[in-house]
């Protein structure tokens, strides 16, 4: 798990360490890597950004708590559900109602843990603008 959060955190600085050329001059006005051999020697092939129009710390961790979102609230929707069906099935039992609880108590943990990471990541996205740190984007 470690291993695979580095890897899609490096590899944004692996993409810009990677030169587009081989030392031949860009003609005028075009942009992007050259063509494989074999092809048209004019014709350039565009590569754009995966991330979009991310400029800085703030956007690039709103983009990242925006997909995480977008995946964790569907889930966490549906572990609160299941909570309740835990409690519904219980049926008074007190090794049922001690899972519900449990389970409930451990959702609303998870959310409330991921709702930090994102006021964690702003306070240290404005705490770095205040220092003067070049945060650019929009850390509000």
């Amino acid at each position: 798990m470690t291993v695979a959060l580095l890897m899609i955190v490096a590899s944004p600085f692996e993409a810009m360490a990677q030169s587009g050329t081989s030392g031949t001059p860009e003609p005028s006005g075009m942009s992007g890597t050259p063509a494989p051999s074999g092809t048209s020697g004019s014709t350039f092939i565009r590569l754009d950004n995966p991330l979009g129009n991310i400029t800085g710390f703030c956007g690039f961790m709103q983009k990242l708590f925006v997909a995480v979102g977008t995946i964790a609230v569907p889930i966490a929707v549906l572990f609160l559900v299941y909570a309740g069906f835990l409690f519904v099935w219980a049926r008074g039992s007190v090794d049922g109602l001690t899972k519900a609880k449990n389970n409930l108590f451990y959702t609303i943990l998870g959310i409330a843990i991921f709702f930090a990471a994102w006021l964690l990541a702003l306070a240290i996205g404005n705490t770095l603008a205040q220092f003067g740190v070049s945060v650019v984007g929009n850390c509000q």
